[in-house]
């Protein structure tokens, strides 16, 4: 709820709530109003360049609407920027609590629209409780096509690992959980395939790669080899990750 934001991968150690909300976390800096439904990170290109790997926090009370944060590095860490919220509504039963890109492109948020969010101050029998409506808002940018949604469900092995190449980070999200369903020796064969043929040219290569070893996570199976080699990579930010 209070939406401060932390390094996960700069702890030294595991920590859990209440601790990982304390002060000292490393952050990248503050949100300036709470509480916080959820959060997105934009990754579209039907969005402009600009915005991509921005931040979006969903704000529920006094600001009632989609602030945007600009990510950049910060020496080992990273810090944040407020930019232009991507919007705002006078509707004080406005509850916007969660967001996600689309497969066209288009950034999608659910409204739960309740005049009591929570605080147990109200009943959770009070007759003001709205139990019967939402709304679903889909947000896209003036001028910029959509993106023609990429097909998941029901893929072959190896299109759904060609899909890990996209830039998009909600298609290659759905399509890990679309290869967590399938048999986990047919994906690691198809797997080992797929590294072999990925070009060491490519501006990406470190990235699929690191793709690679997620889906061994996502799986179970572990690859010292690639793991090693990724410990190694000459990419920062395959190496932290």
């Amino acid at each position: 709820t209070g939406g401060q934001p932390f390094y996960g991968p700069s702890f030294s150690t595991k920590k859990y709530y209440p601790a990982m909300e304390t002060n000292k976390a490393p952050r990248p800096g503050n949100v300036r109003v709470r509480p916080v439904g959820g959060a997105e990170i934009l990754s579209s290109r039907h969005f402009p360049e600009a915005m991509q790997g921005n931040v979006i926090v969903l704000n529920v009370i006094g600001f009632r609407g989609l602030l945007r944060y600009k990510l950049s590095e910060d020496g080992a860490g990273l810090k944040w920027a407020e930019a232009d919220p991507i919007l705002q509504s006078a509707d004080e039963n406005f509850r916007p609590v969660d967001a996600e890109v689309g497969p066209d492109g288009a950034l999608y948020f659910v409204d739960w629209h309740n005049p009591i969010i929570g605080h147990m101050q109200h009943n959770l029998r009070d007759t003001t409780r709205d139990r019967l409506h939402g709304r679903v808002y889909r947000v896209t940018f003036p001028g910029r096509a959509l993106l023609t949604p990429a097909m998941v469900f029901g893929r072959p092995i190896p299109q759904l690992l060609d899909l890990l190449m996209s830039p998009e980070d909600r298609v290659r999200y759905r399509a890990r959980i679309e290869l967590s369903a399938r048999d986990t020796g047919d994906v690691m064969a198809a797997l080992e395939t797929w590294i072999n043929r990925l070009d060491p040219k490519d501006a990406q290569h470190e990235h699929h790669m690191m793709e690679a070893l997620w889906v061994h996570q996502w799986h179970n199976r572990i690859n010292e080899k690639l793991l090693a080699r990724m410990l190694g990579s000459s990419e920062p930010w395959a190496r932290a990750a």
